[in-house]
């Protein structure tokens, strides 16, 4: 909000330092094997992160269950409707919605969907320990891929899988518990794959101040996550209420305010 002269005038610190810093201290140019490896890390998520959510039977289903999604689309929070048709699934609907219905439940799916796949394939299961060893430089040498990881990292710390698990245990059919339980150690998988690369031994262990802003707001968040759970399960049931659809939408906008990524 650039309405606020605190938060203009840091960010324009911000930027300012960078270019600064940018213009006197060069970024080194990326080594040929650096490109590889990331080519590599492309096409492995990627591949991972279309398989599991296009060919994974039950997955659309399964996303709608388990956040408000549905609930969302018929509120007309932005200008357009969240979906591009009423037909056609996942590939028809829009970004935003996607992203703002895992962000609601604290999973945040498409942020690190695919990550532990590709990096796994090279910190647990490559034999060529100059891969490994290359990957763990790029995050200490190059800039454009430590900023990255970093942005993950980020993000998983605002993850949490006893959050994400109250809504799947309550909304959600017992017999997709084989693909929560799989998505749930795939978070957990890309948690350590992050760790060993940027060597911490918790998240965001080198950026203690945004670590702190985020334990901060979590217990004003974690109350709110319940009760969405607990209005979803009412809405859905059948009973149907003007204060209930409204403290629904009070949820919605306290759980984005507490994450501040909203899609």
């Amino acid at each position: 909000d650039f309405g606020l002269r605190q938060i203009a005038t840091r960010t324009l610190n911000c930027y300012a330092a960078a270019v600064v810093e940018a213009t006197l201290q060069p970024a080194v140019a990326p080594k040929a094997l650096w490109r590889q490896i990331m080519e590599q890390l492309a096409s492995d998520s990627c591949d991972y992160y279309r398989k599991m959510v296009y060919s994974t039977p039950g997955f659309k289903d399964f996303f709608a269950l388990c956040t408000p999604v549905r609930e969302i689309g018929e509120m007309k929070l932005g200008s357009r409707p969240s979906s591009r048709t009423k037909s056609g699934g996942l590939t028809k609907l829009r970004a935003i919605p996607w992203v703002f219905g895992w962000t609601q439940i604290r999973f945040h799916l498409p942020v690190w969907l695919g990550v532990g796949k590709a990096l796994g394939c090279i910190l647990e299961n490559s034999k060529d320990e100059k891969l490994k060893e290359a990957l763990l430089e790029m995050y200490q040498t190059w800039p454009f891929f430590r900023s990255t990881i970093s942005l993950i990292e980020m993000v998983l710390a605002k993850a949490d899988s006893t959050v994400s698990m109250w809504y799947v245990e309550n909304l959600v059919p017992v017999h997709y518990a084989a693909l929560a339980s799989k998505l749930h150690n795939e978070l957990d998988r890309t948690t350590n794959c992050v760790k060993t690369v940027t060597k911490h031994k918790w998240l965001l262990e080198a950026d203690k101040d945004v670590m702190a802003t985020i334990a901060h707001r979590m217990p004003y968040t974690d109350p709110l996550n319940l009760m969405q759970v607990e209005v979803l399960k009412k809405l859905r049931g059948g009973f149907r209420d003007a204060k209930l659809q409204g403290t629904l939408y009070s949820t919605i906008q306290g759980i984005a305010a507490g994450m501040q990524n909203t899609g």
